[in-house]
């Protein structure tokens, strides 16, 4: 009798087993269309004060009154390295983000779409760690910028003309600020 108790809770835990390894498989993570990679130090809640309109946007500049616009900086193609004209865009931002202790920032890397999904991804990623560093060195705290790179999932211009991918290939900016 004791060997038939045994055969059966070996088989009734066999099949609960079997139960839970495919009942906890169903339910795997899966990677979006548009895929993110990023960096945060900061985990606070905050809203978003400023993010400039796109095109898809029906967002108007004026939704941002009082808000300085900060237009996005480009990049040559396959390139992360910043331009002079990036440079005096990011010193007027780091005297603001100085002046706005309680803003923080996101930096939106993106690129055209010529490149493999996952290049690009990683080319977006070293477009926002190249102006995050930059802005680190004009005195701007780790802690108050995060990235993230969008590859070529969210193009400005989805059009594949070469002026359009020279606007595709930027970093955007996202104003937060905490409470």
């Amino acid at each position: 009798m004791k060997r038939h108790s045994l055969k059966r809770i070996m088989a009734v835990s066999l099949v609960y087993l079997i139960t839970l390894l495919f009942t906890a498989c169903s339910h795997k993570a899966s990677i979006s269309d548009n895929q993110v990679i990023g960096t945060s130090d900061n985990q606070e809640t905050a809203h978003v004060i400023k993010t400039i309109p796109d095109s898809k946007s029906n967002q108007s500049s004026s939704d941002f009154s009082g808000v300085p616009f900060f237009q996005d900086i480009y990049f040559d193609y396959d390139q992360h390295i910043l331009a002079s004209e990036s440079r005096a865009i990011l010193l007027n931002l780091a005297d603001y983000l100085k002046k706005n202790q309680n803003v923080r920032l996101l930096i939106e890397g993106h690129c055209d779409e010529r490149g493999t999904d996952e290049y690009n991804l990683a080319l977006g990623q070293r477009r926002a760690n190249s102006v995050a560093h930059y802005l680190q060195n004009l005195g701007i705290s780790s802690k108050r910028i995060s990235t993230v790179s969008y590859g070529e999932e969210r193009p400005l211009i989805p059009e594949s003309t070469e002026e359009a991918w020279s606007k595709n290939r930027r970093a955007h900016f996202v104003l937060t600020q905490t409470n």
